[in-house]
């Protein structure tokens, strides 16, 4: 991220950091000053520092806590598709591993376990066999898997296989553009049990409409 932003501006400050990405410095992002805040990772922008930095007048490119909070709890994000009635698979959330269990006798497979908070993108299993889903589930409970994030869990059937894109757009313009928005296709194979449904990455430069496989 800090290469591709380097291209456009002429100095990007990044931190932590670390000692391989130039530019990197160990001042918290309160102290630095900059025109535009890039905020990457997740566990950040759920704890609010979007906001804690437009509370200071900065410009910030990123959710507040309040937009995070659909990456930081699968739960709720589900519990709120549910209530404003998007499409979403049939799921339900444990915090015990009995029912837990329980609910793969109810649901055919393929079954997607998803560990409620954050977990660097390594928080979901999908899979067809029954023991590998209850070990999976005994592990995020327990805690021994992801810690705290992982003590709630969302199970759902995967019923669906589709190509997906995710778009980010600037509306602070003008005009208004977007980045080049990445593509997942999120397939089931069979054959082999998948630790996550896909990889995200850029699939191409686009200008600001809807790729021709996709609806805005």
């Amino acid at each position: 991220m800090a290469h591709v932003l380097g291209r456009t501006t002429e100095e990007v400050v990044v931190t932590p950091g670390n000692a391989g990405i130039p530019g990197s410095v160990t001042d918290p992002p309160e102290d630095i000053d900059a025109d535009l805040f890039v905020i990457g990772p997740d566990p950040l922008l759920v704890d609010g520092l979007a906001d804690r930095l437009r509370a200071r007048g900065r410009r910030v490119f990123g959710p507040g806590a309040d937009g995070a909070r659909l990456e930081g709890s699968k739960r709720w994000m589900k519990e709120l598709l549910t209530e404003v009635g998007v499409p979403t698979a049939r799921h339900r959330a444990f915090t015990e591993v009995g029912p837990a269990l329980a609910s793969f006798a109810r649901l055919p497979p393929p079954w997607v376990v998803k560990t409620d908070g954050l977990a660097a993108g390594k928080g979901v299993l999908v899979t067809t066999d029954l023991a590998q889903a209850e070990a999976d589930v005994a592990a995020k409970l327990s805690g021994a898997a992801f810690g705290d994030a992982g003590r709630t869990v969302v199970i759902e059937r995967k019923g669906w296989s589709a190509p997906s894109s995710r778009s980010w757009p600037s509306v602070t313009g003008p005009p208004p553009w977007r980045w080049p928005p990445p593509r997942t296709s999120s397939g089931w194979v069979t054959a082999t049990p998948a630790p996550t449904p896909g990889a995200w990455a850029p699939t191409r430069r686009s200008p600001a409409s809807p790729l021709s496989w996709s609806t805005p």
